[in-house]
């Protein structure tokens, strides 16, 4: 598998954007995903994309007991329920699609 350079910067976006969500609405950082969330973001800020792609595979997205099946709650005084898991969905949502376009296909 072979992997692009060039968009480095969003997926660290992205990562980071992440991560910076469910720590401001408290999942625990302990938590296996979060730390390898982290962990593929620290790989993105090392320029290494692959091993970030692999850390990243190993966070089951979609379906029941998965990273996204979850209800989180708001944090911040103007947040209702609805926003705050909307906007969850669409972040990982995002996530996904920059981490997945990483692959270089038919190479």
């Amino acid at each position: 598998m072979k992997f692009t350079e060039s968009g480095i910067q969003i997926l660290k976006r992205s990562t980071h954007t992440l991560y910076t969500f469910c720590v401001q609405h408290e999942i625990e950082e302990t938590h296996v995903h979060m730390l390898t969330i982290k962990c593929c973001l620290n790989h993105l800020e090392a320029g290494n994309v692959e091993k970030s792609y692999a850390a990243y595979k190993k966070v089951p997205i979609g379906g029941m007991g998965c990273f996204n099946d979850r209800d989180i709650k708001p944090f911040f005084a103007n947040e209702t329920p609805g926003y705050v898991n909307g906007v969850f969905e669409v972040i990982i949502f995002y996530w996904w699609q920059c981490m997945e376009s990483a692959v270089l296909k038919n190479n």
